[in-house]
């Protein structure tokens, strides 16, 4: 989710990602479905090893800081998707082939997702309100959603979107954005086993964050192409928030 300082956009990013969340840099996460304090043991471990590499992937880190010349313009945040079927079934589903088009919200999934969506309404007009209650001096002009193409992910998405037109929130693109760079990780080999396995990656990834066993996607893979899409994902907002933005 991301918003921005007007006359700029506010855009979300609804994903799944069981790598390290931190290495999207200055994104919070906000965390749905089953619990991932394994994934988050694994994140900082996973940190820590891109910190000490000359060639660590992350685009993030070469940006100067907020405020300062060549900083985000926008603000980002990142939802992970609500409890998904696959997630009740302990298995992996990262294949595109399957995961497009199967294995979508659980019945609590939807009801996460709904709730997060409103949740992030309400904090969207707490953050626009300019103290006198008036109009004219928005912090932010409007929500971007982008979503991976994955089906949880869709889902949790349209919820959130629905949730801003209900609160007369402006869209870009006047709903969700698909992108395939916020697939998650792909697992190879072991989609469709059980979730289990996700530990017996993740032990070779502490060791070696470029390994491709089992098929999988590497993690410097992963972290290359999600924080490259935020550097994009700002300069395409940056661009529109020139034209249609300040007109929202």
């Amino acid at each position: 989710i991301t918003t921005a300082a007007a006359p700029t956009m506010a855009a979300a990013l609804s994903i799944s990602i069981p790598f390290a969340c931190s290495a999207l840099g200055r994104s919070s996460i906000t965390t749905l479905g089953r619990s991932s304090v394994a994934r988050y043991q694994h994140s900082a471990r996973m940190t820590a090893a891109f910190s000490t590499s000359a060639e660590q992937p992350n685009h993030l880190l070469s940006i100067p800081a907020t405020g300062q010349d060549g900083s985000l313009r926008h603000s980002y945040s990142a939802l992970r998707h609500g409890q998904s079927l696959a997630n009740v079934a302990k298995i992996i589903s990262s294949d595109p082939a399957i995961s497009t088009v199967e294995h979508g919200l659980s019945d609590f999934g939807h009801e996460q997702a709904r709730e997060a969506g409103k949740l992030f309404a309400e904090q969207f007009h707490a953050d626009n309100d300019n103290g006198d209650g008036g109009e004219g001096n928005d912090e932010y002009c409007g929500v971007a959603i982008f979503s991976s193409d994955f089906k949880r992910a869709r889902e949790t998405a349209q919820h959130m979107a629905d949730a801003c037109m209900s609160s007369s929130i402006p869209l870009y693109k006047d709903g969700v954005v698909l992108e395939t760079k916020l697939r998650e990780r792909n697992f190879g080999t072991l989609n469709g086993g059980s979730d289990d396995r996700y530990q017996d990656v993740w032990d070779i990834d502490i060791k070696d964050p470029t390994q491709n066993e089992f098929d999988v996607e590497s993690v410097y893979s992963v972290v290359e192409r999600t924080t490259k899409l935020v550097l994009d994902i700002d300069q395409e907002l940056t661009k529109a928030s020139e034209g249609e933005c300040v007109q929202c």
